[in-house]
């Protein structure tokens, strides 16, 4: 055969390429959340199970960069299109992974070095609840904001006082927690003492206070007092709140109030005669008396103990002298109490009046005979006091014949302090016993006459006789004209009423020794100190008796110990000496001396003259009291414990410290080694020069120890 050959198809081997399957991952990368944008640039890598696979032909051509700000995660979703495998022997199956990511983490607000916490400022208690709020701040200075960045939360009491602890937790871009800390402080809250007053006399109103500052009607503890005293001078006293200054939610202070004692308005006062020739009519508001030479002086009395009286008369200011009158006339007067502790009460409209004293003229009857010359015409004046003198004329009716004349007295009805009262007199003319040589040639007319009255002596509580008034006898001129008068000396005029002048003081004059003088008050503080001390002096005899009876009990008991050891009682330092019975004499001078100065039915007052020495007194007892007081000796005894030889013992007070004297016994063949609280030398061990407590609760005795 011839063979035609086509060539058809050469013979093939065709390769197809490999599957690879691969798969693409980002990688990942965290930053903490610092508030501005962060990115980072990510790496793309690829892996696969495959045999074959070369990751160094792998290539990522797409964006690997990622950014963000807030907390979260920020990824770049990977692209198969932008994978590439250099290797055309393989078909790759792309599996895109993971993508690049950003994972921004949360700030921790307890990181000190980034974070500042300012702590809220403190709050005064208001009665609420008070949350305050902390200030959070990042290293930039930039302030975290509340519910965004971060919560708060708040220790369980936020409304009275103390300290709030806050908890700050992170929240959003924030992780992590700290604390901020404020005080709620006490609030000022103030009590003041409420001014009060009264009128002295009455009793005291209720004390109050008003208390500013608390809240929700809660209440602070106080108490309020006054200072002591009852008088209008003494006041205004303090009242005075107190209490503690912390009182829970409050601190407290304290304001003083003032306590006022007015006058009281019960006093009165009226005037009075000054004597009992003095009258007054309440009425007409006078007091009145007839003229007696004598000043005449008001007194006024007032309701109230205590009261200074005043008086203002003549035009003048009020003073403490009494108006006084002594000549006819009238002084206008008003009286005024003042009492410290009552309102001055006034009165006025008064009047302190003299009225004439009744002097009578009368006259003296006179006889002559016809013919004869008139006798000296006098008369009588009954009524004047001491040397007062009044003015009048005598003179007798015209007629010579036998028979009866009248002789009158003529004067001023008033004449200074008197009024005057004129009683007539008679001459009688009797007739001539007939006389062949009677002389035909008339008698003339007496002449003027003078009269000098007789002074009705003043009132003197031991009057002197008054001599007879001198009568001047006619002058007998040398014709006979109608009569005439001629008048006697006029009245001095009224001599001006002196100011009466305060009154002086007392003199002490030596005489025969009185008892001390009675104040019109008795003093309580005087009685007290009596009391006290009588008290302190039976106390110091009855404590004698009752130690001296303790210590011959003591006494019996141990003679009977003495006995047995054959030893010498020494003295007791505890016994009782009769020292106490000093307390009587302090105790009698205060009784004696209380009953001499002291009136206990009149008012009482705290303290008088005599009170700094009822306290002495006192005092003085006080001390005997502490000089003689029970003080519990003992003696600490010195045992030869087989010695020889004696040692004194040393008294000291229980309780005390007491040195321990140089041994003085021998024992031969022995030295002496020291002392010791018991004989066999187990006990407690001293030396000499050592001190030892004096004690009730163990024997005060030390035995010898000795050593070969």
């Amino acid at each position: 055969y011839t063979v035609n050959w086509t060539m058809g198809d050469p013979v093939k081997l065709i390769i197809t390429p490999a599957t690879l399957n691969i798969t693409v991952n980002g990688d990942s990368d965290s930053l903490v959340y610092n508030g501005s944008e962060q990115s980072r640039e990510g790496t793309v890598t690829a892996t696969s199970e495959d045999t074959g696979f070369d990751a160094s032909k792998f290539s990522y051509s797409g964006s690997k960069s990622v950014s963000g700000t807030n907390v979260g995660t920020y990824k770049t979703e990977l692209a198969e299109a932008s994978c590439s495998y250099a290797d055309e022997n393989y078909t790759v199956n792309w599996t895109m992974g993971d993508p690049v990511k950003l994972i921004i983490t949360p700030a921790d607000i307890s990181d000190k070095a980034k974070f500042t916490v300012e702590n809220p400022a403190d709050v005064v208690y208001d009665g609420s609840s008070q949350k305050q709020k902390p200030t959070v701040k990042d290293s930039s200075g930039k302030a975290l904001t509340e519910e965004t960045d971060y919560e708060l939360s708040y220790s369980e009491d936020t409304t009275n006082v103390g300290t709030v602890t806050v908890t700050i937790t992170g929240k959003g871009n924030y992780t992590g927690s700290t604390t901020a800390t404020y005080k709620i402080t006490p609030k000022a809250v103030t009590v003041k003492a409420d001014d009060k007053s009264k009128e002295y006399g009455a009793d005291d109103p209720e004390l109050t206070a008003t208390v500013t500052g608390t809240v929700n009607g809660e209440t602070v503890a106080y108490t309020i007092s006054r200072a002591t005293g009852e008088t209008v001078e003494g006041s205004p006293y303090t009242i005075t709140p107190s209490g503690a200054a912390t009182q829970g939610n409050y601190t407290v202070t304290y304001e003083n109030g003032t306590f006022t004692i007015t006058p009281d308005k019960g006093n009165d006062v009226d005037p009075k005669p000054g004597d009992d020739s003095e009258t007054m009519d309440a009425d007409s508001k006078t007091i009145s008396v007839v003229y007696d030479g004598n000043p005449h002086t008001v007194t006024a009395e007032a309701k109230k103990e205590g009261s200074t009286i005043y008086y203002k008369y003549d035009g003048g200011d009020w003073t403490t002298t009494a108006p006084s009158r002594t000549d006819v006339g009238e002084t206008e007067f008003a009286i005024r109490a003042e009492n410290p502790n009552y309102e001055p009460i006034e009165k006025d409209g008064y009047k302190l009046i003299v009225t004439p004293k009744e002097v009578t003229v009368t006259v003296d009857n006179k006889t002559k005979v016809v013919g004869g010359a008139d006798p000296a015409l006098t008369a009588t004046v009954t009524g004047l006091i001491g040397e007062d003198t009044i003015t009048y004329t005598l003179a007798r009716a015209a007629g010579e014949t036998a028979g009866t004349y009248a002789i009158t007295a003529t004067g001023a009805a008033d004449q200074g302090n008197y009024t005057v009262k004129f009683v007539a007199g008679t001459l009688t003319i009797t007739a001539p016993a007939p006389d062949d040589d009677d002389d035909p040639t008339p008698t003339p007319t007496p002449g003027p006459v003078i009269i000098i009255p007789t002074p009705e002596p003043e009132p003197d509580p031991d009057p002197q006789p008054q001599p007879n008034p001198p009568v001047v006898p006619a002058v007998q001129p040398a014709a006979a004209p109608e009569p005439a008068v001629i008048e006697p000396d006029p009245v001095p005029a009224a001599t001006p009423v002196p100011t009466p002048t305060a009154t002086p003081a007392p003199t002490e004059i030596d005489g025969p020794k009185v008892p001390m003088a009675q104040p019109k008050y008795w003093a309580l503080i005087n009685l007290l100190s009596a009391i006290a001390t009588t008290l302190i002096g039976l106390g110091m005899v009855i404590t004698f008796f009752r130690k001296k009876k303790e210590d011959e009990e003591e006494e019996d008991e141990e003679k009977a110990k003495d006995r047995n050891n054959n030893e010498e009682k020494e003295e007791d330092p505890n016994k009782r000496r009769p020292s106490k019975f000093l307390g009587l004499i302090p105790a009698i001078a205060s009784i004696i001396l209380f009953v001499l100065t002291e009136n206990m039915k009149n008012p009482m007052r705290l303290v008088d003259k005599w009170t700094i020495w009822m306290i002495v007194i006192a005092l003085i007892n006080v001390v005997l009291a502490y000089l003689t007081r029970n003080q519990k000796m003992g003696r600490l005894v010195f045992d030869a414990n087989g010695g020889n030889g004696t040692m004194s013992s040393i008294v000291g007070e229980m309780g005390k410290d007491v040195t321990i004297a140089n041994n003085a016994f021998t024992n031969d063949g022995y030295t002496f080694a020291g002392w010791n609280t018991k004989a066999d030398g187990t006990g407690e061990s001293y030396g000499d020069g050592d001190s030892w407590k004096m004690s009730e609760d163990k024997p005060n005795k030390l035995f010898a120890q000795w050593k070969h």
